[in-house]
This record gives structure tokens, C-alpha cells and sequence, in this order.
């Protein structure tokens, strides 16, 4: 039998941005490119062509299916793979796909999609969708948006057998910034009211459309929709059933209706017993009606059941890593800080780049005075196996406030495996920033690794003789270079300009220079009062870090009175305040 052969097929238009990298992670995976342009008037027809594609014009008629099937009477592969520009294929996925078409008995595959949400920051969502198919000419895409080719096959072939595969897709189009910039929603608004006026009653249109709306945060309506999408399906055959149940949970909760949660949560537990998302939801409305020490037992069943089945959408770390974080986090409320601690630790283990339980470990050792373990822990529980994840961690450490534990770190690692120029450069920052300025004074003498500018900087903030041998007054100068960053435009009050006199100003509340601190607040607050217009670009930055400083110098005097707290319950107070401070999360 001769090799079978795969034709990559894609709609797109003005996608000179992205396109490139979708084309690149497909090389030596498909046999040829069919890309189907819409109207583009950018260098996107230019660039398909450098990559060897074979290009259809196709004036756009609002119908995706349409653009589709175009491409599809272009091609001649023996299997159709679909995909958008704003996707990738994964690297090991590239690799299988040929593979994978030389299987008998199997019609379409299914392919993990795996969403990226946010700018970079936000999770991940896993869908099973059928992405590579058998070409056949009676095998036609149908709707106008969110076309489906799984119906047109089945109803060719009622036997047809599809298979799950583990290979990925990368996408990256649900990114806030992208889909703002496209006009996604409003696009997908239209074309979704066009298509269930011509196809009344069809419960995938009610979904998609309920999707549009929870998107633009209108939750009521996105509630009807799946309610009556939910109304007009069969949860034991519609494949994307499982989600209609668990969006419409969504905006039950959202709503506050957790009553009428709970029971959709059961029913979708009955329906789909190895869906982990629903634990999930479960655990998180429990715990919303004060019943933590039940949602912690469902949390351990989920993390007992694992990730979902494949043929569920479903987001990375559900059984695992985000599991775990949920548990630190409800143990944390109950005060079981030892508990949250090992819970995180273990998130953290199965997702070394996951942030937000490493700053939460380093919040409660500070807060519950047990900084110096953190080298040790870091030490024992986590595997640190090059210089540039020690930097990282010692990044996470000096965001988190955690200076001695940075300092003991560096006193360890100062050895000539290590760059002394970098150590040399971070321990008088360490000292200065955790308050001990005589040290760092010192310090900053003795190390040839500083700028002169890096001296001066230091040398001024720190109030000592400079290299000129002059004494510096901190207010005037303070004052001077803001009144001078206005008069050029703004142009030093940059987010890093910012970020120093952050670091100014805690360090200065570190170090007891309370004459100090008040006037850079003085400075601070009147810049931001009296240049609003001026300062639009870089208020908010300015506005945050002030915020953060405020609430960094608050802890501190908390720190002193939990010192000074008569007894077990008052410490446990002044201690309950502190864990529960806006602090650095790692969220970015």
C-alpha cells in the first residue's frame, strides 16, 4: 500500500504576525499546503508562498464552512489536517502525524487543543477536537461559524471509528490581546444570530452563542443559552455535552446561585464520572458556603482520580498541580499553615514554573517567622539544577521580601563555580534592601562589580559620602530628579523608575530612616496628585508600587507588633492579618 499522504488546509486573512510560526511547526509533517485567503491585505499571500503553499483566493461570504471546503477541493492528500494561523503543532506531535496516517480502519482523529488564555499569564484549557480526517469528497465542513466535519461524516459512514490521539495543537487566539485586536466577539456575535436564524433549534448553535456571552461577562444570558442548549441535546451522545453542564455551572456560581450549582454538579457527576472538572467546581462551591473541610475531601478524591479522560475539555493541573494549589489554599484558611506549605511544595513539584504556591511558601515562612528555613526547603524539595533557576528563585525570594534568606543563599553559593560578580553585586543589595545599610555600606566600598552610577545611586539613598566626598540631602535630591523627569518629558518615569523608588522607599522603612520615607511619600503622592494629566501613561504603575510600598511598610510595623503581642491569640491575630495582605502572588 502507498505511504498516505496529508494536505494541510487553513482559511486565513491578515495573519502576516502569525502565520509564519503555524507553517514552521508543521515542516515535514504534511505533504503540502493549501491555504484558502479570505481578502488579505497584508504580506500574509507573500509569506504562505515562501513556505511552498498552494493559495486560494476566496471571497469572503461570512461562512466558514464555505472557506473550508474550499480549501478542501484544492487539496489532494490523502487525509485533510486543519488548522488556523494563530496554532501550532507541537514538536513530538509533528513527528507522529505521519504516523498516524498510515493506520487502517480509522476515519478521523482527534487532536488535544490546548488553549491559552490571558497575555502569557493565564491557564491552560485542554480540548479534544477532530482535526485530521480521510478526504473524501463527500465529506463537507457545515456552519457558517464553528463549522463541524464530524456530523458529515458520520452521516456518510455510521461506522466510522475515531481515535484520541495525545497530540497537540497549540493555540494561542483566545489571548485577550488578540482577540480585542480581531474583533473576535463581535464577529463571532453576528455570524452566531445569522446562523440560528437559519437553523433554528440546533442546541450547538445556543452553546457557541452562550460561549460569546460569558466571554463579554454577560452572564444571564449566557445562562439561558446553555440552559436551552442543555434542554435540546443528549448528554450520553453530543460530544461537547460535558461543557454545556460545566459552563452553565460556571455561571451559576459566578451569579451566586450555588444552590441550583450543586445540583447541576451532581448531575454532571452521574452523566460523567471521570470528569475532574467537576470535583473541582464542586470543591470550590463547598468551600464558598463555608464548608472547607468537605471541599478539601473532594479535592483529595480529585487528586486520587487524576486529570480527566481525554475525551473531555478540561484545564492542565485539574488532579494535579492546580489541585494541590486549591488544597494550600483552603488549609491556609483554616490556619493548617504547615499543611498549606506541603501542599505547595507538591504543586510545585509536579509544575516547576508554576509561581503562585512558591511566593505563598515564602509568605508564610516570613510571616510566621521561619525565613531561615527557607534555604533548606529549597534545598530538599525542589530541583535546582542550573545558575539561571537559582537567579529565579532568588528573584521570587527578594520580590517576596525574603532578604535573609537570599543573603544566606548567596553566603552558600559564593564559590568559583558561581559568577562572583553577580553574588558581589546582589549581597549589599540584599542588605540594603532588608535594612542593614551599615553592611551594605561597607560592602559597596569594598566591591570593584558596581557602575559609578550604581555607587552613586546607592551612595545618595544611603545618606554617606559619595565619591566626590560630598554628604547628599535625600529630599532635595529626591525632589530634583522628579521635577526634572517632568521637564523631559516624563521620560525617567518609567516603570523601572518606578520599581526604584519602591525599592527606595521600603528599604528606607527597613533601615528606620523614617525622615526619609515621609519624604518620598511627600514626593510621591504630589507627582501623582498634581501631574494627572502629565502622568497619564505611567500613573497606574506609579499609583500600584506606591500601593504595594504602603502595604510593605504596614507589614512591617505589623512584624513588629506580632513581636510584641501578649499571648497566643493575639500573636495568632496580628499573624491571620499579615498571611491575608494584598501580597506578590506570582501571578503576572
Amino acid at each position: 500500500m502507498p505511504s498516505q499522504t496529508i494536505s494541510l488546509c487553513m482559511i486565513v486573512k491578515d495573519e502576516e504576525q502569525m502565520l509564519p510560526a503555524c507553517l514552521e511547526s508543521v515542516q515535514g509533517a504534511v505533504d503540502e499546503i493549501i491555504v484558502v485567503d479570505t481578502g488579505s491585505t497584508d504580506n500574509t499571500v507573500q509569506l504562505a508562498e515562501s513556505y511552498g503553499a498552494s493559495i486560494v483566493h476566496f471571497t469572503w461570504s461570512h461562512d466558514f464552512a464555505a472557506a473550508r471546503n474550499a480549501g478542501l477541493e484544492a487539496a489532494a492528500g490523502d487525509w485533510i489536517l486543519f488548522l488556523d494561523a494563530d496554532e501550532r503543532i507541537d514538536e513530538q506531535g509533528a513527528r507522529e502525524l505521519p504516523i498516524w496516517a498510515q493506520q487502517d480502519g480509522i476515519e478521523g482523529y482527534f487532536l488535544q487543543i490546548h488553549n491559552y488564555t490571558g497575555n502569557g499569564s493565564g491557564g491552560v484549557t485542554i480540548n479534544p477536537v477532530l482535526r485530521m480526517f480521510r478526504h473524501r469528497p463527500e465529506y463537507r465542513f457545515q456552519g457558517r461559524i464553528h463549522e463541524q466535519i464530524a456530523e458529515s461524516i458520520v452521516s456518510q459512514r455510521t461506522e466510522a471509528h475515531f481515535h484520541m490521539t495525545d497530540v497537540i495543537i497549540h493555540h494561542y487566539g483566545y489571548s485577550e490581546t488578540i482577540v480585542s485586536a480581531k474583533n473576535k466577539v463581535n464577529r463571532n456575535m453576528e455570524l452566531l444570530q445569522q446562523i440560528i436564524e437559519e437553523d433554528p433549534g440546533n442546541p450547538f448553535h445556543d452553546y457557541n452563542l452562550g460561549v460569546e456571552y460569558l466571554r463579554m461577562g454577560e452572564l444571564q444570558q449566557a445562562l439561558r443559552c446553555f440552559q436551552k442548549s442543555w434542554s435540546g441535546l443528549d448528554p450520553a451522545r453530543v460530544s461537547y455535552a460535558h461543557l454545556v453542564l460545566k459552563y452553565e455551572v460556571r455561571c451559576l456560581q459566578a451569579l451566586g446561585q450555588w444552590g441550583e450549582a450543586m445540583e447541576k454538579i451532581a448531575e454532571g457527576r452521574r452523566l460523567y464520572p471521570g470528569y475532574t472538572d467537576l470535583l473541582h467546581a464542586e470543591a470550590f462551591t463547598q468551600n464558598t458556603l463555608g464548608r472547607t473541610e468537605e471541599a478539601e475531601k473532594i479535592l483529595q478524591e480529585a487528586l486520587h482520580m487524576g486529570p480527566a479522560a481525554e475525551m473531555y475539555h478540561t484545564e492542565e493541573g485539574i488532579g494535579t498541580f492546580q489541585t494541590l494549589y486549591m488544597l494550600g489554599q483552603y488549609a491556609e484558611q483554616r490556619e493548617a499553615l504547615e499543611e498549606a506549605v506541603d501542599a505547595y511544595v507538591e504543586a510545585v513539584r509536579y509544575k516547576p514554573s508554576l509561581l503562585p504556591p512558591l511566593y505563598r511558601i515564602c509568605r508564610i515562612l516570613q510571616v510566621t517567622r521561619q525565613e531561615e528555613r527557607l534555604p533548606e526547603l529549597i534545598e530538599a524539595r525542589f530541583r535546582i539544577e542550573s545558575q539561571e533557576a537559582m537567579w529565579k528563585m532568588i528573584g521570587i525570594l527578594n520580590d517576596s521580601r525574603c532578604y535573609l534568606a537570599v543573603l544566606s543563599i548567596l553566603q552558600e553559593w559564593d564559590q568559583p563555580s558561581v559568577l562572583h560578580k553577580t553574588i558581589h553585586v546582589s549581597k549589599p543589595m540584599a542588605r540594603w534592601r532588608s535594612g542593614d545599610w551599615e553592611s551594605a555600606a561597607r560592602l559597596l566600598h569594598e566591591n570593584p562589580d558596581f557602575s559609578e552610577q550604581e555607587k552613586d545611586w546607592l551612595m545618595w539613598s544611603l545618606d554617606i559620602p559619595s565619591g566626590a566626598g560630598k554628604k547628599q540631602v535625600f529630599k532635595d535630591q529626591a525632589i530634583l530628579l522628579i521635577e526634572q523627569g517632568i521637564d523631559k518629558e516624563l521620560k525617567p518615569l518609567t516603570e523601572e523608575t518606578w520599581s526604584s523608588f519602591a525599592e527606595l522607599l521600603e528599604a528606607a522603612d527597613h533601615a528606620g530612616k523614617r525622615e526619609m520615607f515621609v519624604g518620598i511619600t511627600g514626593v510621591w503622592r504630589s507627582i501623582l496628585e498634581k501631574n494627572r494629566e502629565a502622568l497619564s501613561e505611567t500613573a497606574l504603575v506609579g499609583t500600584k508600587k506606591y500601593v504595594s510600598s504602603m502595604v510593605s511598610a504596614a507589614d512591617g510595623h505589623l512584624s513588629a507588633i506580632q513581636t510584641q503581642a501578649n499571648g497566643d491569640v493575639n500573636t495568632r491575630l496580628v499573624q491571620h492579618i499579615r498571611l491575608r495582605l494584598p501580597w506578590p502572588d506570582g501571578f503576572r
